[in-house]
């Protein structure tokens, strides 16, 4: 962690979980301690060779590949710890982003969501401000997205992707209940 003035503490223990800004850690002397993420400089832990193998490709700007990775990561690796299936979620957003797939990451970032709906991966969330029109595929998503009066963010991620169509007009309607929403980071 890093304090106030600068100077840095390296904690052992295990992560019980992160979620939100809070990491919840236990290094064993019976209670958790919950450490705000912005206080965290780096975390270190172990992960699964699927894992590894799927950040080497994601920095290797090789989506497609680290995407199969991390879905096996998810399935096939036993990955119990939540903040762990959440952090592979958040990446294979990420990596759906980068190989101009919006409906899929739409669904993983909603997935994410519904793990923590208050995450510190919400700079992920695929955002589609663009002139033009949709893929149609992409329209009809969007539409079921919008249709969710459960989720603020499939509404705005439909939102961005709508703006352009002939759901225009309605879609700026909700963008302007949008900004209100309790969630800062929805109505910003």
């Amino acid at each position: 962690t890093s304090g106030s003035d600068g100077t840095r503490t390296t904690l052992e223990g295990q992560i019980v979980d992160i979620a939100g800004q809070t990491l919840k850690f236990n290094a064993g002397a019976g209670k958790d301690r919950a450490i705000p993420l912005s206080r965290v400089a780096e975390i270190v832990t172990s992960s699964s060779e699927r894992q590894q193998a799927a950040d080497a490709l994601f920095a290797k700007h090789e989506y497609r590949g680290a995407v199969d990775q991390y879905r096996a990561a998810l399935q096939q690796d036993r990955e119990n710890r939540d903040w762990v299936r959440r952090q592979i979620v958040a990446q294979m957003v990420w990596c759906y982003r980068n190989l101009n797939m919006p409906e899929q990451a739409g669904e993983y970032f909603l997935i994410l969501l519904s793990g923590d709906s208050a995450t510190p991966y919400f700079d992920s969330i695929p955002l589609g401000w663009r002139s033009g029109e949709p893929t149609p595929a992409v329209e009809q998503k969007a539409k079921t997205w919008l249709a969710r009066n459960d989720s603020a963010a499939a509404q705005l991620m439909a939102a961005s992707h709508l703006l352009s169509t002939a759901e225009r007009a309605r879609v700026i309607e909700r963008l302007r209940r949008l900004s209100s929403d309790r969630d800062d980071r929805i109505a910003w």
